[in-house]
């Protein structure tokens, strides 16, 4: 089991699909919470470069950011691994992930495995509320929640196993 989990669930709660992630991400915390999970939930418009000192506790086991985005595969739910990336991080208008990776390694070097989870959004124009595609995504939360975990647990059980947890 999982000790400590942090799920960072961002974007724009007036811009409709936008606030995708946002809504999936407190599904997967609730979730994971119900199952006994140790879970801290960070909602924010935007990834910023304080979230690097909070991603680089000591207690972390599991660092999980959930977006929403036109790009997703197919307009599905899309889950993968973030890995470093050797690539310098930019204080630019949008902070990513790898970025913020980067930045957390600088306080604590052997991070956590961390993971994205992005939900494919279709309308992104100013207004509450969810298309109906993504009202359909949504449904699907706690498929995704459990998902998730199973391929968390997975990982760190490959990388406990080799002696590899914090470098995995």
């Amino acid at each position: 089991m999982i000790e400590h989990l942090l799920v960072i669930g961002y974007g724009n709660t007036l811009r409709r699909d936008d606030g995708a992630g946002v809504a999936l991400a407190e599904e997967i915390a609730a979730r994971w919470r119900a199952q006994g999970q140790v879970v801290r939930l960070h909602m924010a418009q935007q990834l910023t470069p304080e979230l690097a000192i909070e991603m680089a506790d000591d207690e972390l086991t599991a660092v999980v950011f959930v977006d929403a985005a036109m790009t997703a595969p197919e307009g599905g739910i899309e889950i993968r691994r973030l890995h470093t990336e050797t690539s310098s991080p930019s204080l630019g208008h949008q902070l990513g992930p790898a970025a913020l990776m980067a930045y957390a390694g600088l306080f604590r070097p052997l991070l956590p495995p961390m993971w994205i989870v992005t939900i494919g959004g279709h309308d992104f124009a100013i207004g509450e509320g969810f298309s109906p595609a993504v009202a359909r995504l949504l449904a699907t939360a706690p498929q995704v929640a459990s998902d998730l975990l199973a391929q968390i647990n997975e990982d760190i059980a490959t990388c406990t196993k080799s002696g590899l947890l914090r470098t995995c």
